[in-house]
């Protein structure tokens, strides 16, 4: 299996200019060809050189708009050289070479064909009027210097103050997100509403239609004792502020008692309705986030539950001292907060907390600091583990713990022994096991409200009801750059990748329509290679890449157990790893049955991995990525069809009798092309659109599956999560997912009798 993601291109409509003959070089850059909007966009985002050019009004002084430049410039985003130049440098013929981006209060003489006004009046689109105040943030858009053949970003505004604080605000982080883009452009007003939007297919055109509007409230809707508490997005409904409320009223109390007197000020409180509006706002999809420069907290109620709220450590950090919160890092606030939480633990009864930290603690993980690849819930966790056995080690010394974690000198207290603390066992889940009639559900777009997490994701399970299905794989990627080095898996953090909050919500709303849920990490591996090609040269390395890994499933399996996912699937297609170190699988399977109460499985590669897999009796199905060939023949008839498929199912189906487990198709699936029987995993590259040669590999993979007892799960790669997702138009269409194709007909037909 390989990630395929497919581009429709539009190409746009040419244009002549009629000129005097003294013009013909200028009529002959403009009326080339023009390349479709994706490709042009991409050739930017790879180009190596980017030209920044500052270009305001004669009334204003460019100083601090270059110094802001310059300083990005000097970060090197991406390794890209940037060379910062003033506008007035350059000719109208210097504009249309390589990618730029402009940034100020006006637009050089050739760019009238924008859809930004600048002069009489500011105005973007036609129909948005930009305010004093306002910012534009029109990435990556095309290049009318250049005749379409590159692109131009615009940061614009009348006041080069406020422009230069969004821009501070929005990708100081990651500067090289200037270069990348995201929405197709953004305004953000002086009162604090943005409004984002999104191009119509594949033009240049906008889709005034899909345009989302973001509204910043001007009164509190909650303002008592010192707490105000704003909504944000339409969020307030009466019960989540007043919910809110009594948790922050309940945690400074709590503080307050221990260390005496008015020991902690409240946060601004900021709610929003969903984990996709505050990634809208804030870049991040983390219900609970701190900012503690500006003493905010800000939360989104519906996804956390009355114990998810007092038991978080980011909902904790602004009931420290400010002095406190500046003089220690992160990982001693989270010991100060996890110790201030164990000793006011009878206060808030969270039994569950403190039994998984007792879990964690058990497995003896290292101390992360990374944050690109820090997990926060064995972070917490650990924290409270130490919590816990420093307060044990130093019995009645209520004041002694604490004084020493406030000055971040933690590690000079003593621990109590592990052994001191009880491990319970994880209760197994006892959900009843139908017959799992599946589909991968397939993060699509990474604008937030596209993929886990997004708004566009219920209308995609909906329809997979509909389908017939009732189960669903869930899979969040992290990234392995080389096959042949060991080195930490990333947690996306970002809004719009498969971060933990979007998974948890992609999960939610699939439990929510009572489906089945496998989560199922995978690891995408750079260099063109796949999973498979992972293979260390020493020992060392092994151990190395196992540790890694230890750690990455670890982090799922306890969001797994969070969210009463069923099942979890604990690596896909990691052939040399299964078969030439399945003593150390064995160890990853025992310590995630410490944690995670859920079924097992691992999603073997069809051929030597499947074939040649050793451990299935430690799991507690058996998982294989079909995409055996069906026929071999250019033109076979059903009949060969039929027994290509039979002949795999019934291979795989011994392997079930023989361990006494179930058989899983944890991923199957054809592409809509031609000959799409002989190598089913394999990219379409030139081979045209074949929607019955589909449907036919689809027809003998459903008959072997009904004559096969020991199947009793299939999930069909794959299902985009925003059904606007595509793969190709009619006859450009050749990918895997069946919706929309006779495929997608007969798998409907086959669910709903599948039992």
């Amino acid at each position: 299996m390989k990630r395929h993601i497919a581009y429709a291109f539009f190409l746009l409509p040419l244009f002549t200019v009629l000129c005097l003959a003294c013009s013909m070089a200028r009529q002959e850059k403009d009326v080339g060809d023009e390349l479709p909007r994706s490709q042009v966009q991409r050739q930017a985002m790879r180009a190596s050189v980017w030209r920044f050019v500052y270009c305001v009004r004669d009334d204003q002084d460019p100083t601090e708009l270059r110094g802001l430049l310059e300083e990005i410039a000097a970060s090197q985003p991406f390794g890209r050289r940037i060379e910062v130049v003033d506008c007035a440098t350059l000719s109208q013929d210097t504009l249309g070479t390589g990618p730029l981006a402009f940034f100020g209060s006006r637009i050089p003489a050739g760019g009238e064909g924008l859809p930004l006004q600048v002069d009489p009046d500011w105005q973007f689109d036609g129909n948005k009027a930009l305010a004093e105040g306002d910012v534009l943030l029109l990435p990556l858009y095309r290049n009318p210097w250049s005749g379409g053949k590159t692109v131009a970003s615009f940061f614009v505004a009348q006041d080069l103050e406020r422009l230069q604080g969004v821009i501070r605000a929005e990708y100081m982080e990651n500067w090289g997100r200037i270069l990348r883009g995201g929405w197709s452009y953004e305004i953000h007003r002086a009162n604090g509403d943005q409004v984002l939007g999104s191009y119509v297919d594949t033009t240049w055109a906008f889709d005034r239609s899909a345009e989302l509007h973001l509204q910043s409230p001007t009164e509190p809707v909650y303002d008592a004792d010192g707490l105000r508490i704003f909504a944000y997005d339409g969020a307030a409904n009466g019960q989540d502020e007043t919910r809110v409320a009594r948790a922050m009223t309940r945690i400074k109390a709590g503080v307050d008692s221990l260390l005496g007197g008015e020991a902690s000020v409240y946060p601004e409180v900021r709610l929003y309705p969903s984990v996709e509006r505050i990634g809208f706002r804030l870049g991040n999809m983390d219900p609970v986030q701190y900012d503690a420069e500006r003493h905010i907290l800000h939360l989104v109620p519906s996804f956390l539950c009355e114990m998810a709220l007092t038991s978080g450590v980011n909902a904790w950090r602004p009931f420290m001292a400010e002095g406190e919160r500046k003089a220690l890092n992160p990982a001693a606030q989270t010991d100060y907060v996890a110790a201030l939480q164990y000793f006011l633990r009878d206060n808030f009864l969270h039994a569950e907390v403190w039994e998984e930290a007792a879990r964690v603690g058990s497995l003896q993980l290292a101390v992360v600091e990374d944050i690109d690849v820090m997990s926060p819930i064995i972070t917490d966790a650990q924290a409270r583990y130490r919590a816990w056995r420093r307060v044990l080690g130093s019995p009645g010394k209520t004041k002694e713990v604490l004084a020493k974690l406030r000055t971040g000198a933690g590690d000079a207290l003593p621990l109590a022994p592990a052994a001191s603390i009880a491990v319970p066992p994880v209760v197994p889940f006892s959900a009843p096991q139908p017959r799992l009639a599946g589909m991968t559900f397939a993060h699509e777009g990474y604008n937030g409200h596209h993929g886990y997490g997004g708004s566009k994701t219920k209308p995609s399970l909906d329809s997979l009801r509909k389908l017939g299905a009732n189960a669903v794989a869930v899979v969040p990627y992290t990234f392995q750059r080389d096959p042949a080095k060991a080195a930490a898996f990333h947690l996306p953090k970002g809004a719009g990748s498969e971060n933990d909050a979007g998974t948890a919500m992609a999960l939610r709303e699939a439990h929510a329509r009572d489906m089945f849920t496998l989560l199922k990490p995978q690891i995408w591996v750079g260099g063109g290679n796949w999973p498979g090609s992972v293979e260390l040269s020493s020992a060392a390395e092994w151990e190395a890449w196992f540790s890694n890994y230890r750690y990455w499933i670890l982090h799922h399996a306890l969001m797994a157990q969070r969210e009463g996912v069923t099942a979890l699937c604990l690596g896909t297609e990691l052939v040399k790893t299964t078969l030439k170190h399945p003593e150390q699988w064995r160890k990853i399977i025992a310590d995630v049955r410490k944690v995670y109460g859920g079924q097992l499985t691992y999603a073997a590669n069809w051929g030597e991995e499947f074939e040649g897999f050793t451990f299935w009796e430690d799991l507690d199905a058996i998982g294989l990525n079909s995409y055996y060939p069906l026929s071999e023949s250019e033109a076979p008839s059903d009949a060969e069809l039929l027994q290509g498929a039979r002949t795999w199912m019934q291979m795989a189906a011994a392997v079930s009798r023989s361990t006494d487990k179930p058989l899983w198709l944890t991923e199957v699936g054809f592409r809509s092309v031609a000959r799409a029987w002989q190598n089913p995993h394999a990219a379409a590259d030139d081979r045209p659109t074949d929607y019955q040669a589909q449907e036919r590999c689809y027809r003998a993979l459903l008959t072997a599956a009904n004559e096969t007892p020991e199947l009793r799960g299939m999930f069909i790669w794959k299902w985009p999560s925003y059904l606007g997702h595509n793969e190709g138009h009619g006859e450009s269409d050749t990918g895997f997912v069946p919706g929309g194709k006779p495929a997608g007909r007969l798998l409907a037909d086959f669910y709903g009798e599948w039992e």
